[in-house]
């Protein structure tokens, strides 16, 4: 994919001479957004890379991926390894192009991973890059597929009082909506915000 291998990881990586698909990627059975008819015993894996954005790191608590795959793949984000499933090796152990996944799975499977923003040293504010390096079980494996959805789990702080709404909601059990007029009249007399003063 690139010299030195890991470079088509990284964010800075030029590959505007990559060819461009939709998700789900794949061969066999179902509907795809971009199918690889010559991977059929031609060749055993793909890589494949998005750029995603986020603002600022301050409203968001973690990151969600789901994904379905019939084969196996690593995921990175700006270089650093988030997951890997059904694929040899531990974390960070390079994988060659013709590496195989581990075992079959000719049935899609579903994977859900929620990874907290601290343990995700590697993003940052602006554009990060996701890469995936898609495995096939054997070169005449009869399918494979992939797809990945990203989602951010934030805590936004409408009410500006340095606490996050969503422990608020736990607290008081207010909407997730609510400004703080409206969080004062819920439960006037309480100290939600524990600064030993109340709402009011």
């Amino acid at each position: 994919a690139s010299s030195p291998s890991s470079a088509w990881r990284l964010q800075e990586f030029d590959d505007s001479s990559w060819l461009k698909g939709l998700a789900p990627f794949g061969y066999g059975e179902g509907v795809f957004g971009t199918e690889l008819n010559d991977m059929q015993g031609q060749y055993s894996s793909i890589f494949l890379r998005k750029p995603f954005y986020i603002e600022s790191l301050e409203n968001v608590d973690s990151l969600t991926f789901e994904s379905s795959y019939a084969g196996g793949f690593i995921l990175w984000i700006n270089g650093s390894e988030v997951t890997r499933i059904n694929v040899p090796g531990k974390s960070n152990d390079l994988l060659s192009f013709d590496s195989l996944a581990t075992a079959p799975s000719i049935t899609p499977q579903t994977n859900r991973l929620e990874r907290q923003i601290e343990q995700l040293n590697s993003l940052h504010p602006g554009f990060n890059q996701i890469a995936v390096q898609l495995l096939n079980h054997s070169l005449d494996s009869p399918s494979l597929t992939f797809a990945l959805a990203l989602q951010t789990q934030g805590s936004i702080d409408l009410d500006l009082d340095a606490l996050p709404d969503r422990w608020e909601v736990d607290v008081i059990n207010a909407d997730p909506e609510d400004g703080l007029n409206s969080i004062i009249e819920l439960l006037p007399d309480e100290d939600s915000d524990g600064d030993r003063f109340s709402n009011r």
